[in-house]
Parts: structure tokens; sequence; C-alpha cells
């Protein structure tokens, strides 16, 4: 199967995949590593016989309730409120007497 476009997918894709032993779905995602750079993974879900459809072999993964980067915190809703007190208390410090008045 040839894609011209890359999957960079929230929630991983699913694939199938040709081997020795007969086509197999494989469940790929890529993880974020401490470095701000990313890593891709793979878990081989089973044979094509055992799956109906490509939505079956998704229900294999939340069967394995496998999730994907489940460290990292979903993002914070910011106010403006919120961000001026940042700015205040960590910008405007630093700055020089003429500027911070």
């Amino acid at each position: 199967m040839l894609r011209r476009t890359r999957n960079t997918f929230q929630h991983g894709w699913i694939e199938r995949k040709q081997t020795s032993r007969g086509d197999v779905f494989v469940y790929r995602w890529r993880e974020r590593l401490p470095d701000g750079g990313y890593r891709k993974r793979a878990l081989e879900l089973g044979p094509v016989a055992d799956f109906k459809t490509q939505a079956s072999a998704w229900m294999e993964v939340e069967r394995r309730q496998f999730a994907i980067n489940p460290d990292n915190p979903k993002a914070q809703i910011t106010t403006f409120g919120g961000l001026l007190q940042r700015y205040v208390a960590e910008e405007l410090p630093h700055m020089r007497h003429s500027t911070g008045q």
C-alpha cells in the first residue's frame, strides 16, 4: 500500500502489513520524547483473517486499553487574566524601571 501523505494522527493509525505468515494488522503511533522529538512505535494486532474489518482491529486496540502518550497532560485553557498575572510576575521585574512603569 503506497501513501503520498504522512500518517500523523492523534490516536495512531492501523496499517495492513504483508509478512511471511500472511497479512497482519499493525497499530502504529508516534511517542513524544523528553527532548521534544518523536519515536515511531508499532504493535502487531494479529492476522487479518482474525478481524473482519479495520473497525474490529480498532476494537482490539481499545480492548487492550492501549493509550497513546498517557503521561502527557492535556492542554489547559489560558485566560487573558492568567496570562497577564504571569507576565507581571515573571517578565515585568526584569525590565528597566522606565519600561516597567
